[in-house]
């Protein structure tokens, strides 16, 4: 309709369609190349998670280096594959290498520790464990009627008192914590 209303001749309408067709065909090219960068990114990140490779890299402030940690790759947000860096859990790696293990080859230790506060203390254990008690309470028939709010301080209590080794003076059980975990498990 538009060659029409200018008087494009067959020659124009030609040199227009061309042109159209080259950017739909650049589109899909940078397309392709995005999702194979991706998944060439998902696939080291799988090697280094599955200790089938291990990165190496410089901590800030370190002249040595040093095995960064697998679960960082967990995160693809974490990565910047471009610039060679890695950064989460209060780590920043730089000129990040990736080397594949040989089976012969044991994997490295990783000395290096997050810098987290409770979390590094109580970790994914403790998640489980404040789920568990969740489902524990939960399966008591009042529990289901209270208020999140209840819930949450029903969760904490019990908690402190049947696990005070576990949870000492209320660590890990932050209420915004477990209220996470109660949305998880209960719904909204």
């Amino acid at each position: 309709m538009l060659a029409d209303q200018n008087g494009w001749d067959e020659e124009k309408r030609q040199a227009i369609s061309k042109g159209i067709d080259q950017v739909g065909n650049l589109f899909e090219s940078l397309t392709a190349i995005g999702r194979l960068n991706y998944e060439r990114g998902r696939h080291v990140a799988n090697l280094i998670l599955t200790k089938k490779a291990v990165a190496i890299g410089f901590a800030n402030g370190t002249s040595e280096p040093q095995i960064i940690p697998a679960y960082l790759f967990d995160n693809d947000s974490s990565i910047k594959w471009a610039k060679s860096q890695v950064a989460g859990n209060g780590l920043h790696f730089v000129s990040v290498k990736v080397t594949k293990i040989r089976r012969s080859e044991p994997l490295p230790e990783i000395p290096v520790r997050a810098k987290t506060k409770a979390r590094s203390k109580l970790g994914r254990r403790a998640s489980s464990e404040i789920i568990d008690i969740i489902r524990v309470l939960n399966a008591e028939a009042p529990f289901g009627r209270l208020s999140r709010k209840s819930q949450t301080d029903s969760v904490i209590r019990y908690a402190s008192e049947k696990l005070p080794e576990r949870f000492p003076q209320g660590k890990g059980l932050h209420p915004s914590t477990v209220s996470r975990y109660l949305h998880q498990e209960l719904g909204p």
